[in-house]
């Protein structure tokens, strides 16, 4: 992210409408950049992008490492690889995953340069299915689940009307757990 910027999401992510159009109708300007772009090379005023899960910020996953945008060198980027370098005896999670990210996150706000803002989207923008709650919602929404059914998971949780850029269903395959390709294999079927 920090040498090419733009948008990165899991493989396990849905686009559901662009982006440019969903920050638009969400009232989010990016300082100092044209419309529709995250590339501006100028060192001036970079922008970074996060989304929430949830209104939960106790919750130690409430911002994800799923999907982020960013210009080009956002200085927020380096921060972790040098706090990583300190905490190498930490899990993958805190060290890399979204532990790691919220605790960065604060650390660059309380830190960083003001002319390089971080914006934290609204909750349902970016991860409009939140697998920390109800096990009812879980069933029809993660692709971890025989019950998985993205239509009806879209449907119940009303991401047109939210005006959703993305869903995820968390298939959760940086576990290692064995049973990733019947993750993958649910959330590839052609429907």
């Amino acid at each position: 992210m920090y040498m090419f910027g733009g948008i990165y999401a899991d493989l396990d992510t849905e686009c559901l409408r662009p982006t440019f159009d969903a920050l638009r109708s969400n009232n989010i300007s990016l300082p100092g950049k044209s419309e529709n772009e995250f590339t501006d090379e100028s060192p001036m005023s970079h922008v970074a992008m996060f989304g929430r899960m949830g209104s939960d910020q106790t919750f130690d996953h409430h911002l994800p490492n799923a999907w982020m945008a960013a210009s080009i060198r956002h200085p927020f980027f380096l921060l972790p690889l040098e706090f990583a370098k300190a905490e190498i005896q930490k899990s993958k999670q805190q060290l890399t995953g979204p532990i790691a990210l919220a605790k960065n996150i604060r650390r660059y706000q309380v830190c960083g340069d003001t002319l390089d803002s971080i914006i934290l989207l609204p909750d349902g923008l970016i991860y409009p299915f939140n697998w920390n709650e109800g096990q009812e919602i879980r069933s029809i929404c993660s692709a971890e689940k025989d019950s998985f059914n993205e239509s009806r998971c879209k449907e119940t949780l009303g991401v047109g009307v939210k005006g959703s850029i993305s869903i995820t269903y968390w298939s959760h395959t940086h576990r290692g757990k064995g049973s990733d390709d019947e993750n993958i294999d649910r959330i590839s079927q052609e429907k």
